[in-house]
């Protein structure tokens, strides 16, 4: 990815970006990726985290896209971690349950991969062999008044089949 700043006098910063990389020889640059296609999404909304109440933000997919396995990336600055529910909302339409809110969990913030190094109440798994394609939201709910947070950034990582 190549960014060029087209008026260096302005300051501001990349909101997000997307990617689709073709294996090689795929011979369809730009088509349908083929079985060793990864997709790999984000975005930094940087925005705060009702208290109490649900804050979302939503990216799309656009390749045709059979799912072999999904990753979730999420950044999340927070005062109780314990406060939050987590809710990735595929386009299969399929709500996975991320992470539940626990009085007994503490700590603050919420960062790491799912399911590679935070573990998911539901399994990611549960959206294999369904299409990526569509709009994807992740949904943060804090559950507790008193506390506050950021949705600092998030994205996927699909595996195609």
């Amino acid at each position: 990815m190549r960014v060029v700043d087209a008026r260096p006098w302005l300051f501001g910063g990349v909101l997000a970006w997307a990617g689709c990389l073709d294996s090689p020889g795929d011979g369809n640059p730009g088509g349908p990726p083929d079985a060793a296609t990864m997709i790999h999404l984000t975005r930094a909304p940087d925005v705060a985290i009702e208290d109490p109440g649900v804050t979302s933000d939503s990216l799309a997919v656009v390749p045709e896209c059979s799912i072999a396995t999904v990753s979730v990336e999420i950044t999340i600055y927070h005062d109780d971690r314990g406060d939050l529910e987590i809710v990735l909302e595929s386009p299969a339409p399929r709500a996975l349950r991320l992470k539940d809110a626990s009085a007994s969990e503490v700590g603050g913030d919420v960062i790491g991969t799912y399911p590679l190094t935070l573990v998911p109440v539901e399994s990611l798994d549960l959206l294999a062999d369904t299409n990526a394609t569509g709009q994807w939201t992740l949904s943060v709910r804090d559950t507790s008044a008193g506390t506050s947070g950021t949705l600092d950034s998030w994205g996927l990582t699909i595996d195609c089949r």
